[in-house]
């Protein structure tokens, strides 16, 4: 028993040299933080029936959007909880972004008002991710916010071609001039049927001859070296961004 006895002791002077006087405890928890369950209102946007506090504010719709999560950290070091709103077309930067306030029993929540240009429905996703004091990003969560128009069709009011007269060998340019009630940046599409082809009409500035980009007159271009003298009947038709298609347009083109 004596010598048990100075064992202990001895063992007891060699932790206190060691600095062992600090009760062991369990590990800190550097795993990254996570967040779950994320809620969001509105899950659609209409311009014919925008929710309470929206507006259209020329060619910007601003809608105000609540949202929610919850999230968690281990070792309970949550530096930030971060939101993301990103339009269905690639861009460069987020339509907004920002950070959400704590809300009590590890949810955060937050309020913003999204500016979404009139004529790019679609989908937009909104992301939110936790990091925690040592920069560490968990999971993300993610949902859907579906920007639709008011479900008006597009409209082609008149149809050009230059030269009035096709005289082959030439080259032939049309110009289709397109409006949409949801806005003109919502068409997406404008396609011409000749009697043996069908052709894609561009606003973009640069293809075949188009002059400027945007301002709703779709362009082609053709070189005809030869061509059956007479009238020829060439229909158009545009599409929007929600698929809605106009109603045909008829230009007669005279060939001689």
């Amino acid at each position: 028993m004596r010598v048990s006895h100075r064992l202990f002791l001895l063992g007891a002077a060699l932790c206190g040299l060691a600095a062992c006087d600090a009760a062991p405890g369990p590990p800190s928890d550097d795993r990254p933080p996570t967040v779950s369950d994320l809620a969001f209102s509105p899950h659609a946007v209409s311009l014919s029936a925008l929710p309470p506090g929206g507006e259209v504010a020329g060619d910007l719709v601003r809608t105000p959007v609540t949202l929610s999560v919850t999230a968690r950290d281990p070792g309970g070091r949550i530096e930030a909880v971060r939101y993301v709103v990103q339009a269905p077309a690639l861009r460069e930067r987020p339509v907004a972004e920002g950070a959400l306030a704590p809300a009590g029993a590890d949810r955060y929540a937050g309020a913003l008002t999204l500016e979404l240009p009139r004529g790019e429905v679609g989908k937009y996703t909104l992301l939110v991710y936790a990091v925690d004091d040592a920069g560490q990003i968990g999971n993300d969560v993610r949902g859907l916010l579906n920007y639709v128009a008011a479900g008006s069709r597009p409209r082609i009011v008149a149809v050009e071609n230059t030269p009035e007269v096709v005289r082959p060998p030439t080259d032939l340019t049309i110009v289709a001039t397109v409006t949409d009630p949801d806005g003109d940046g919502t068409v997406v599409r404008v396609a011409g049927t000749a009697p043996r082809f069908t052709f894609d009409m561009f606003d973009d500035g640069r293809t075949q001859g188009d002059a400027v980009a945007g301002d709703g007159r779709f362009t082609a271009r053709f070189s005809v070296d030869r061509a059956t003298p007479g009238v020829q009947v060439f229909t158009f038709q545009a599409t929007d961004r929600t698929g809605l298609v106009s109603e045909r347009f008829e230009k007669s083109i005279t060939i001689q």
